[in-house]
């Protein structure tokens, strides 16, 4: 199989097989991406919270400094939710405050796997799209007068 071969197999399939060769482009970057984003994340994520098991009680003042030196790891909501209402709430509300900075902080970290979950349902039915299109390629073969039967398979 050489490429010059694949390329007459893409323009036979009446482009299917370029979409399916763009979306599988389309699908490796996205996991790259949340690949790369998570394990940095989770890294760095972890080198935090043992930084944080090290310290003692905290006040707002250090609550507020670790939010800081969080940056834009999950972890920085949590932080920064629980300084502000550090002495105010406590117990069941602070852990339904919690909870609900967890949720906005979510989608960050689902960004863009809607695009494989999107890939994932249509690239088998853009298959069975190209087996379809082959069905009517294959008996325009027969409808053509002066050709044998035969000549389908080919």
């Amino acid at each position: 199989m050489n490429t010059a071969y694949l390329i007459h197999l893409a323009n036979y399939s009446d482009g299917v097989l370029y979409v399916l060769a763009s979306l599988l482009v389309i699908a490796l970057g996205v996991i790259v991406d949340r690949f790369w984003y998570l394990r940095r994340t989770i890294l760095r994520g972890t080198v935090f919270v043992r930084e944080l098991a090290q310290h003692g009680r905290l006040d707002r003042d250090a609550l507020q400094t670790l939010a800081d030196d969080a940056g834009d790891l999950p972890e920085a909501a949590l932080l920064k939710t629980a300084a502000d209402h550090s002495g105010y709430v406590q117990g069941d509300p602070l852990a339904s405050r919690l909870e609900e900075s967890i949720l906005v902080m979510a989608p960050q970290l689902d960004r863009r796997l809607w695009m494989l979950d999107t890939i994932i349902t249509l690239a088998p039915l853009l298959g069975l799209f190209g087996t379809i299109i082959g069905m009517f390629h294959a008996f325009s073969v027969l409808a053509a007068p002066g050709h044998a039967p035969t000549a389908v398979t080919g």
